[in-house]
């Protein structure tokens, strides 16, 4: 069997990383699927084209958003009937934020994840029906037999035991939870 080529692996592994922020910030950016699925295509050949060319002293995503952001402005100087929704100070907020973005994605993901395991088992069960069974407060207060006022005060509770078990994992640099 052939060896992964590493600069292949290394891309795909950086790229991956962002590659749903990038869709994001470039849906946001021109507001229609169809042409947010193209300029994400294009993004990604111009990077892969480009890859060797890549700093690695240097943020991943800030390169790719750069690249994301010229591939957006050339698409709206061309497409001026494409109605902008917001001023050009918002576009260039977004752009802001979109580069300041960290390309620790990874990361995160896998810190939630760990602190999600701590959670007690009824907790997790609550989590999974909210947010992977997209169920409503009163589907799981159907579910549950609990009052939606009791619900909306677990979710917090929830909510913010994962964001200090997140916050305080992201801060020490201890993934091994």
């Amino acid at each position: 069997m052939k060896e992964a080529d590493p600069k292949n692996a290394r891309f795909i592994r950086l790229y991956t990383g962002i590659q749903a922020r990038l869709y994001s910030y470039i849906l946001g950016m021109v507001h229609n699927r169809s042409d947010a699925d193209e300029l994400l295509q294009e993004t990604s050949v111009v990077l892969w084209d480009s890859f060797e060319k890549y700093d690695s002293n240097y943020s991943f995503s800030a390169w790719a958003f750069g690249i994301a952001k010229n591939k957006i402005y050339e698409y709206l100087r061309e497409n001026k009937e494409s109605k902008k929704l917001f001023s050009d100070a918002v576009y260039e907020q977004i752009a802001r934020v979109a580069d300041d973005s960290g390309d620790d994605i990874l990361d995160r993901l896998e810190t939630v994840k760990k602190c999600f395991s701590k959670l007690k088992k009824s907790d997790m069960t609550l989590m999974v029906y909210k947010y992977y069974s997209n169920k409503s407060i009163n589907q799981i207060s159907d579910l549950t037999g609990r009052s939606g006022n009791s619900l909306y005060k677990t979710f917090t509770r929830i909510i913010v035991q994962l964001r200090k078990c997140v916050g305080y994992q992201m801060r020490t640099g201890d993934y091994n939870v």
